[in-house]
């Protein structure tokens, strides 16, 4: 196995490890990970999200805006696990105009569906943020 490879292992066994931790203190990492991590690690720092969610939601609403930003990867399960961890968080309206584009305009059906799951329970900006 080359570097690169062990790399990308040692990083998705973190990051999982992280969304199973119950720990919200991994939540700054896990956002670096959404923001300047490769697509794989997106995706499983989107899915550790999701999971830490359940305990800890209010911390982990913070990684909203780096979740909306990754609807524009080309990849569609980084998509779609980024529409899955907001389904679980508090996602302002402010947002709707992205997620409307995605429910209406992706390529995957699954995205699109995702997409308009989560635009049935948008918040407005002052409700429990």
């Amino acid at each position: 196995m080359n570097n690169q490879a062990e790399s990308g292992q040692i990083s998705y066994k973190k990051i999982m490890a992280l969304g199973e931790s119950e720990d919200c203190n991994a939540v700054p990492e896990l956002l670096v990970y959404l923001a300047d991590g490769s697509p794989l690690e997106q995706k499983y720092a989107a899915s550790a999200i999701k999971k830490l969610a359940r305990i800890c939601r209010k911390t982990c609403n913070q990684a909203v805006p780096e979740l909306v930003r990754l609807l524009d990867s080309n990849r569609p399960q980084v998509r779609q696990y980024a529409l899955s961890a907001l389904d679980r968080l508090d996602v302002s309206n402010r947002h709707e105009p992205k997620l409307k584009q995605v429910a209406e305009n992706d390529p995957e059906d699954y995205c699109r569906k995702a997409a308009s799951k989560v635009i049935s329970h948008l918040i407005t900006d002052t409700e429990n943020l």
